[in-house]
């Protein structure tokens, strides 16, 4: 798990950002003379929480609560230090959340979660491993939407990059959950159906940052697993 993750799927991770805007405020003298200063300040933890709780947990009502004091706390201490005729206030958003599957599944949704990170387990991976004559890891990260495979080994074992893509995209489009998978070879190469969901795809694509395998999830299908915490960490949801 990462230290810096779970220091924001809670509050404290909110409070520890204001008291440090707070100090950045006073030792940067922010405000005090007639430059104008621009000051970004992210409260994170309702992103972190919303992802593994839902939003409508009582994790996220807590947390709003909470957040709404801290914002308070922000603005008086804005008023003091710097004064509301000298400061523009804005807040944004960087997106909205889905509820969790535990709750949809209450509504009467067809929902579950699918684990990325155990594919390289999966008896077709192995399958492929030994068609392949590979005995290491194969699928080495999920970043959705993206598979990354080992290409060192791939290239240490002079196989054919796109057909070792192609293949675990055949695979990966049998695999509970998945809608699509698409090998980025066939992407980059333009040997794809034109179709919606391929043309999205292509938007989303980038030869020189993209990953080896483009996952389509299908409806209400949720990753379990949000930079090294999943739900079995915090327990049902």
């Amino acid at each position: 798990m990462l230290i810096t993750t779970l220091l924001t799927v809670s509050p404290v991770g909110d409070e520890l950002t204001l008291d440090f805007a707070k100090t950045l405020i006073e030792e940067e003298q922010l405000g005090a003379d007639a430059d104008p200063n621009y000051l970004s300040i992210s409260f994170s933890s309702t992103h972190y929480v919303g992802h593994l709780f839902g939003p409508s947990s009582l994790e996220s009502e807590d947390n709003n609560l909470r957040l709404d004091r801290t914002l308070a706390d922000l603005f008086r201490f804005v008023d003091e230090k710097v004064r509301p005729e000298k400061t523009l206030i804005v807040l944004s958003a960087d997106h909205g959340g889905s509820e969790a599957p535990g709750y949809l599944t209450q509504l009467g949704f067809d929902t579950d979660y699918v684990h990325p990170k155990q594919w390289d387990k999966a008896g077709a991976i192995k399958a492929l491993k030994t068609r392949f004559g590979l005995g290491e890891e194969l699928i080495t990260d999920f970043y959705h939407p993206y598979v990354y495979l080992n290409r060192a080994l791939i290239h240490e074992k002079g196989l054919d990059q796109a057909e070792v893509e192609q293949a675990i995209a055949d695979e990966l489009t049998r695999f509970d959950g998945v809608a699509l998978a698409v090998p980025s070879s066939a992407l980059r190469e333009g040997r794809v159906p034109d179709t919606r969901i391929i043309r999205s795809v292509l938007r989303n694509y980038n030869p020189t940052r993209s990953g080896d395998v483009n996952v389509v999830f299908k409806p209400n299908r949720f990753v379990n697993d949000f930079e090294g915490l999943t739900v079995e960490d915090w327990g049902p949801t």
